[in-house]
């Protein structure tokens, strides 16, 4: 039969029939290769959304969004959680469930949905709910404290099936910010030991109910690892619009820069990459509510006054650091958003010295260190994190330390480094075993300070890491986790910003300028003007489609 049907073509017919089922056998083999290999060919090309990222895929788990931005994009496409965040309208709406919040921001009650599913099927319960809360982030093996200290005085109720209540030992009006964090499946994670969850990636356990499932995780020759998600077809939102996507994951700016032809968008670049974009891209400029400072331990008896503060604070030269390191721009208070950003004054060395002479700290001409009448030297142990496997962060810290130990000696203090890892760092930060220490901190979702400033929670493992104390500060902390009206909560945090400013706990150095560039491929997309952590980017992501 064959044959006759052969021998039937005319001999165009038979040439374009060769010719086509070589070419279709060439592309099924190279796909397959490619496959084997460990990439995916031109995925721009074959109608995957695909963004570029940099960094390390050391961890994919909603639980552990604060250690990584990579893992925080994956979460939140793969994983779900009560509540979720618009950025549009600014406001924390129903995800997994509907809920109701006392009136004195108390206790907060969910409602799940009928008919949610895991990505593998399996209902979706307030048995996930409670597991992921209770079991997990309450455990004492649990590995990220941070969010553990969040949940540490939450009693957490399930009501029935579908009904769970968080009854908070104190009214707390942002709590609401902290049930976008993403549901584990309980019938997945309830046989793994709490100390193992997030310590490592298995495939197998990466089931989440959001509007994307994992598909693969692989690694290039050259470093790069490409995370496939597909389209979760009963996502509660209504089945994705796009079809893939892919994460490509490179080691650095230069490595991605060199193979942007492949992709869609770049999210998150530093303003210095703003001229290395192909044309085919439309760049965006951003900055997150996020800031790096010099946290000034009260415990130490200088530190303690306002005045020495202060000198510490107009020391160091942002001016300089905003020109040194050209992504970042140099800011007043912590909530240097909800402010006009003005040009940050000259300092005065010589004022400065007047100043330390007046409080009592003179030269000692033989060592050049400042001395008070006890002899005791003016000296300050600045700690500070290493970032072996992150050259930018390396020069960045390189540069701000190199600038302040030079301050000190210019003024006659005596700043002495300790550098360390992040688990030393970790364990320093905890006991306060410093003077001074550099450190950043990501409001993301959740504007509230109180673990940062408010007196109840100096001492050690705690995050105020300057031992602060304020009546008046305390007061405003107080105001803010009382009120859900947000026009009362903006003068509160501009109120908080001035006394921060004034009293100065720490000196607030920088933010990060960010670049953000998409070419003109995706549907029902909305690229904003500021976002509260980059993930936002994919709100309403299942809308999405490819042109």
């Amino acid at each position: 039969m064959v044959q006759k049907i052969w021998q039937s073509y005319r001999s165009i017919e038979r040439l374009v029939s060769v010719v086509l089922v070589a070419f279709i056998v060439i592309v099924g083999v190279q796909w397959v290769i490619s496959s084997l290999l460990g990439f995916i060919p031109d995925s721009k090309d074959n109608g995957i959304y695909t963004e570029g990222l940099v960094g390390e895929v050391a961890v994919l788990n909603p639980l552990f969004v604060d250690f990584s931005q990579i893992n925080r994009d994956f979460s939140r496409l793969v994983y779900s959680g009560l509540t979720h965040y618009n950025p549009v309208k600014k406001i924390f709406e129903p995800d997994l469930a509907t809920f109701a919040i006392s009136e004195d921001v108390t206790e907060y009650t969910f409602k799940l949905k009928k008919g949610l599913k895991w990505h593998d099927g399996q209902s979706i319960t307030t048995d996930d709910v409670v597991f992921t809360f209770n079991d997990v982030i309450k455990d004492p093996n649990f590995a990220n404290t941070l969010l553990q200290g969040v949940f540490a005085d939450v009693e957490i109720n399930k009501i029935d099936d579908y009904t769970v209540t968080f009854t908070l030992s104190q009214p707390n009006a942002f709590f609401l910010s902290n049930t976008i964090t993403g549901i584990l499946p309980k019938h997945v994670y309830k046989d793994i030991p709490v100390e193992l969850i997030g310590s490592e990636i298995n495939d197998k356990m990466l089931i989440g109910s959001g509007p994307y499932q994992f598909e693969s995780l692989k690694q290039t020759e050259n470093g790069t690892n490409e995370i496939l998600l597909k389209a979760y077809k009963n996502y509660h939102f209504g089945k994705p619009g796009l079809k893939e996507i892919l994460l490509k994951v490179f080691p650095s700016d230069a490595d991605l820069l060199a193979d942007q032809a492949m992709l869609n968008s770049i999210p998150q670049l530093g303003s210095e990459n703003a001229k290395k974009f192909d044309t085919d891209f439309e760049v965006k400029d951003y900055q997150l509510p996020q800031y790096t400072a010099l946290f000034l331990n009260q415990e130490n008896p200088s530190l303690s006054t306002e005045r020495m503060r202060k000198i510490l604070k107009n020391a160091f030269d942002k001016n300089y650091l905003e020109a040194t390191l050209t992504d970042k721009q140099a800011i007043g208070g912590p909530y240097f958003f909800l402010e006009e950003i003005n040009k940050i004054p000259a300092r005065d060395l010589g004022l400065l010295n007047d100043q330390l002479d007046e409080l009592g700290w003179s030269i000692n001409n033989a060592t050049k260190i400042r001395e008070n009448e006890r002899g005791e030297q003016l000296k300050y142990i600045l700690l500070v994190r290493k970032f072996d496997n992150n050259p930018a962060k390396e020069y960045e810290n390189k540069v701000v330390v190199d600038h302040i130990v030079d301050a000190g000696k210019q003024l006659g203090i005596d700043i002495e480094l300790v550098e360390a890892d992040a688990n030393e760092f970790a364990a320093k930060v905890a006991n306060k075993a410093y003077d001074i220490v550099l450190y950043g901190q990501d409001f993301g979702y959740n504007l509230d300070a109180f673990a940062f400033w408010h007196s109840s929670q100096i001492g050690p493992n705690t995050f105020n890491l300057s031992n602060f104390q304020s009546v008046s500060a305390d007061d405003v902390l107080e105001q803010l986790r009382n009120t859900r009206d947000q026009d009362e909560r903006r003068s509160l945090l501009e109120k908080l910003n001035v006394i921060l400013k004034a009293d100065a706990p720490a000196i607030f150095l920088y933010t990060q300028k960010y670049l953000f560039a998409f070419d003109n491929s995706v549907k029902n997309r909305t690229i904003l003007d500021d976002y509260a952590t980059i993930a936002d980017r994919f709100y309403a992501v299942e809308t999405w489609g490819l042109k």
